[in-house]
């Protein structure tokens, strides 16, 4: 982005010096496209933010697995992949706490 950035106002004073109106009116219109692609980028990370949260209810992620529960039961492999990832979330979770 900086580097973007760098590059676009380097352009302007060139133009600013040559009195080019073309490079002036294209490095215009990209820091009005900026603004655009900013907000774009935001609704994405929403979008993501939202999804991953749907996710984990959808596959049961967050709920807690009582000891021994199931014991006896065949389980899916999607019941066992989403008992396999609660597990590893809750192991992060514990690491992370002890770190701080």
């Amino acid at each position: 982005m900086a580097t973007y950035l760098g590059k676009l106002v380097a352009d302007m004073k060139t133009a600013m010096k040559g009195g080019d109106n073309i490079i002036l009116a294209a490095a215009y219109d990209k820091v009005l496209s900026l603004s655009g692609r900013v907000t774009n980028v935001k609704g994405l990370a929403d979008a993501l933010k939202t999804l991953i949260a749907l996710e984990r209810q959808a596959f049961r992620m967050d709920v807690p697995v009582e000891p021994g529960a199931g014991e006896g039961k065949q389980f899916t492999e999607l019941e066992l992949a989403a008992k396999l990832a609660y597990f590893v979330d809750l192991g992060r979770r514990r690491q992370a706490e002890a770190a701080e």
